[in-house]
């Protein structure tokens, strides 16, 4: 099975300059993907020997929600270049954005697709959601017509938010999922890893296969999905006894919420729970470092919670499970979406 990224360094150069020249930049702080870095030094080369000053950030990035503009000012750069996903049109970054999207050219085999439909009829369901990630989007539309061929119901649903594409899921946004709930038995989702179905999972509740249009893998992801909320019950129980929090803030400009951390804030006093606010950027495992401190409340992604808990020793909630734990309401778990 062949796939190929739709732009090569090439072409991402030239889009780069052509940016900057449109633009009227002479210095610019471009950020890759993790699978990008190994042409960082190439990139930013090439792109100085057109006349402009191409900064590549090899910081680590989480998506459009991550964009370091206050690097940028510092380093005297005029514009920001995000490579590899899509816009998100809920935020609003306070500097000069342009994106480069990155697609996936699949070749999928339809005898893959015919044993993806096997495989769910004879789990019973007889309609599903179609989902993907923004650099699968555009196998949506072939996949559906072969699952229909095969006599299955195919929704694909509007996505709202911070989601831009019909179809699209984010890990923080399932909007489009979310939009044909009623309407479908299951759902079929289109590309790698497990990180954005168990996401499709945990905010629905309905059964989530991921396929993987490379491979050709099927995954049920619903085990993984109900680990994480075993994991989510036993550490709001811990946050309702402890005494001693930790809220812990990013400055990502698409994580960080000064009305929940305000919130969150509020109701320890109410509770009359001690607390400490502490900054970290890239949220991890030098938390553990920090002495008595009972429960750590993240103000950030969510997805550090539910993904990462295992690299913490201590329990680990975002600000809407804490006050859920305060007032004992545990059954009113929701996953937490991002707006």
């Amino acid at each position: 099975m062949e796939s190929k990224m739709l732009i090569d360094l090439d072409e991402i150069t030239k889009r780069i300059i052509k940016i900057c020249n449109k633009k009227s930049s002479r210095r610019c702080f471009i950020q890759v993907p993790e699978g990008l870095t190994h042409l960082a030094h190439e990139l930013s080369r090439r792109i100085i020997m057109k006349g402009v000053e191409g900064i590549v950030s090899v910081d680590p990035c989480f998506g459009a929600c991550d964009i370091p503009y206050w690097k940028a000012k510092e380093l005297g750069c005029d514009l920001i270049i995000h490579i590899g996903h899509a816009p998100m049109p809920t935020i609003k970054v306070p500097f000069d954005v342009e994106f480069i999207e990155v697609f996936y050219e699949v070749k999928v085999r339809e005898d893959l697709i015919e044993e993806l439909s096997k495989k769910i009829l004879s789990m019973g369901f007889k309609s599903v959601g179609l989902v993907a990630t923004a650099q699968y989007l555009k196998l949506l539309a072939y996949v559906r017509t072969l699952l229909e061929k095969h006599g299955l119901k195919v929704f694909i649903g509007k996505s709202s938010g911070r989601a831009l594409y019909d179809g699209q899921v984010l890990g923080c946004n399932v909007s489009s999922a979310k939009s044909v709930s009623e309407k479908v038995d299951a759902y079929i989702f289109i590309g790698d890893g497990t990180f954005h179905p168990v996401a499709v999972y945990l905010a629905i509740g309905k059964p989530v296969l991921a396929f993987n249009p490379i491979t050709g893998e099927i995954k049920d992801v619903r085990d993984l999905g109900e680990r994480v909320l075993r994991v989510r019950l036993a550490h709001m129980m811990k946050a309702s006894e402890a005494r001693s929090f930790s809220v812990v803030v990013t400055s990502k400009v698409g994580q960080y919420s000064e009305e929940l951390l305000r919130t969150v804030v509020n109701a320890l006093k109410k509770f009359n729970r001690e607390y400490s606010i502490i900054h970290l950027e890239n949220i991890g495992e030098v938390l553990n470092y920090m002495k008595n401190v009972d429960v750590f409340v993240i103000i950030g992604c969510p997805r550090i919670v539910y993904d990462d808990y295992l690299k913490f020793k201590r329990p680990i909630i975002t600000g809407t499970e804490l006050l859920l734990s305060l007032s004992r309401k545990f059954k009113d778990w929701k996953f937490m979406e991002m707006p």
